[in-house]
């Protein structure tokens, strides 16, 4: 949790959990059912104190960084509407740095419960990063002779499989989030352009 509110990848730290917890229960399922519980309540609780320290400790640093980029302010018309539906987008999104989105969504419109449900979008990605953590460890026991049955190489192609699916489908929603932020910053800036026209 500490190390999310301090800008440690959440992705790094997700795979070495999954890698990690191979290590100390031996099955894959077992590291899911601890895994997925324990990462996705350490990102709930890091994401709420991120989203808490935006809105009112360091509200002035980031609303000088929302002048700065126009983006943070379309951002904030699209949380009037779509506040729900767009933060579960982009929790599950990850290539949008999780600690800074939840610092910036602090200073946005979108109320506080809208924030703490969108989380589930962690769920999914959370499952395929400690697959891929478990994975690693699968590799390493089979390189070394440790596991060498064919069930254990059975095993290792189904969730390698299971992997790659999860990813493609991240992949997927990422170009869905991102073509839904140009979509926003568009209108956004037709909107601007259009009470510029107004004023003149």
């Amino acid at each position: 949790m500490v190390a999310e509110v301090l800008f440690v990848p959440r992705v790094l730290l997700t795979v070495g959990t999954g890698f990690a917890l191979k290590m100390a229960y031996g099955t894959t399922a077992k590291s899911l059912l601890i895994g997925v519980p324990v990462v996705v309540l350490a990102a709930f609780v890091a994401s709420v104190v991120s989203f808490l320290l935006g809105r009112y400790i360091f509200k002035t640093s980031a609303k000088s960084l929302a002048a700065k980029y126009p983006l943070i302010g379309a951002l904030d018309k699209a949380m009037e509407s779509d506040g729900f539906f767009l933060m579960t987008l982009l929790h599950f999104c990850p290539l949008v740095p999780f600690t800074i989105l939840n610092f910036v969504i602090g200073i946005t419109s979108m109320g506080l419960l809208d924030f703490c449900l969108s989380i589930i979008g962690i769920i999914p990605g959370s499952v395929v990063y400690i697959l891929m953590g478990t994975s690693i460890q699968d590799v390493r026991d089979i390189v070394s002779d440790k596991k060498s049955s064919k069930n254990a190489r059975l095993n290792l192609a189904f969730i390698i499989t299971g992997t790659i699916i999860g990813l493609l489908g991240i992949a997927y929603t990422s170009y869905v989030t991102k073509k839904y932020f140009d979509e926003i910053v568009q209108k956004s800036e037709e909107e601007k352009r259009f009470a510029e026209f107004d004023n003149d």
